[in-house]
């Protein structure tokens, strides 16, 4: 059973039951522990999703520019299909596309902007349990407040000091409550926050590396030689012949 010790004058405790005054919260200390089981939930979930070989793998790229480098297409597109992450998807929108069609780029950032935005949406339950956890306490400490002033209208000065006591006690601790589920909270949301915008800009490097060494370089259509201009300098033909003429 968890207990504070706090010194007072003398050698005299005073002990308090955690465990007690959680179960005294009444039903609001109740919502605040599903938060809290909501936030070990969605933490787990988030630290196995926001992994980079979800998004762009080690050596993937290299792997990709070494096949497309040996024009072997199709084991790019059958190894595109096989994996199971965003780099993936991307090269197989590229290869079945073209990458000599229009806006290539463009659409090749579309589809990896929309899945990392779809990741950035999944962080909002987190700022939700930041959020409304210490709201949730503020509405515990209103409501044991309440009743402490209707125990003072009810007893007037004959229960003392140390009935409201008791009932102030009772409604601080869903604030202490929500303070302890909002740190953490705001902690894991701003670190997933930063994880995936690291990812982001891994993503993004991969893309323009096979955008630039792959796609430019394979399907760019070869210079023709341009048609040599006659020299302002050279005679033609008939120009020739008026000179002869003429002379």
């Amino acid at each position: 059973m968890l207990t504070f010790i706090a010194q007072i004058v003398g050698p005299e405790t005073v002990q308090v039951d955690w465990f007690e005054q959680l179960q005294q919260g009444g039903i609001v200390v109740i919502v605040q522990g599903l938060l809290v089981i909501a936030l070990i939930a969605i933490s787990l979930e988030r630290m196995y999703a926001l992994r980079l070989k979800r998004f762009s793998p080690v050596g993937f790229t290299q792997t990709m520019l070494r096949l497309a480098s040996n024009e072997d297409y199709s084991t790019m597109e059958s190894r595109c299909q096989k994996e199971n992450h965003t780099l993936a998807r991307v090269i197989a929108f590229a290869l079945h596309h073209g990458t000599s069609s229009p806006n290539i780029s463009d659409n090749m950032q579309d589809i990896a902007q929309r899945e990392i935005e779809t990741e950035y949406e999944k962080l909002a339950s987190l700022s939700l349990i930041a959020a409304a956890a210490p709201l949730l306490g503020l509405l515990g400490t209103m409501i044991g407040m309440i009743e402490s002033f209707q125990l003072v209208a009810l007893y007037g000065d004959e229960g003392g000091a140390s009935m409201l006591a008791g009932s102030i006690a009772k409604a601080l601790i869903t604030t202490a409550v929500g303070l302890i589920i909002a740190l953490p909270a705001l902690f894991l949301h701003h670190t997933f926050k930063r994880k995936l915008q690291k990812i982001s800009k891994s993503l993004e490097a991969n893309m323009e590396a096979l955008y630039l060494s792959w796609f430019l370089g394979t399907d760019r259509p070869e210079a023709q030689p341009e048609e040599s201009a006659p020299s302002p300098l050279a005679e033609t033909p008939e120009q020739e012949a008026t000179e002869a003429a003429v002379s």
